[in-house]
């Protein structure tokens, strides 16, 4: 068996045991799947892609895939996407999430209440901020009900431009196009413009199924 069956199979195994109403409602209540996330570091899924994981981008998209496919109440994409900018300087505890710069802090934050590192991402930027020291200035949801934060930064994070950590595309376009087909993958004008990474336009396009799109 390869590694991405055995990724998908595993994943599938765990998201059957834990993925269900009851889950579901907790979560939209603002409860944290603590045991599910655990059940997901204890293998390694959250590392998927990275530089020392021994798994490569298809494998992350492969993952991404169930989790749409079983409603995993997680920011995975913003996770997996997350680590794949920062390399080594992903949290060794807990998650980096994506929010976008606003005025007074950081919007729309996957799970901020939770998340120990956020990337704030400005508009028609190509460089990422990253905090780590922040307090969560309100709570929030999406319309899927999923936590939706907002982060008061008290200084400038460190900035980088996005290329230091490009976020490349797998030659499986229908693997991509359906990932982000999914629902619960939401990153929508959060993904910055640079070299190979994904921007908010091609996302756009794919969503639609529009493959004409070049992804940028």
């Amino acid at each position: 068996m390869d590694t991405q069956q055995l990724i998908i199979d595993t994943a599938e195994k765990i998201f059957t045991d834990h993925c269900d109403k009851a889950l579901w409602d907790a979560t939209e209540q603002g409860a944290f799947p603590t045991d599910l996330w655990q059940q997901i570091v204890d293998n390694g899924f959250h590392q998927l892609g990275a530089a020392n994981s021994g798994t490569e981008t298809r494998d992350l998209f492969a993952f991404l895939k169930v989790c749409g496919r079983f409603a995993v109440p997680l920011p995975m994409a913003e996770i997996l996407l997350a680590n794949q900018w920062l390399g080594t300087s992903a949290p060794a505890e807990g998650f980096a999430s994506i929010g976008a710069q606003a005025d007074d802090g950081l919007v729309e934050v996957a799970w901020g209440r939770k998340a120990t590192t956020v990337l704030g991402i400005a508009p028609d930027s190509d460089e990422v901020s990253v905090h780590s020291a922040a307090t969560v200035s309100a709570k929030g949801t999406n319309l899927a009900g999923e936590p939706r934060d907002r982060w008061a930064v008290s200084a400038a994070g460190n900035t980088f431009v996005n290329d230091y950590a490009k976020f490349t595309v797998p030659t499986d376009v229908d693997a991509f196009k359906a990932t982000f087909q999914v629902p619960k993958v939401c990153l929508g004008n959060q993904v910055p413009k640079c070299g190979n990474a994904v921007s908010a336009a091609s996302l756009a396009s794919l969503r639609a199924g529009d493959l004409s799109h070049p992804i940028v």
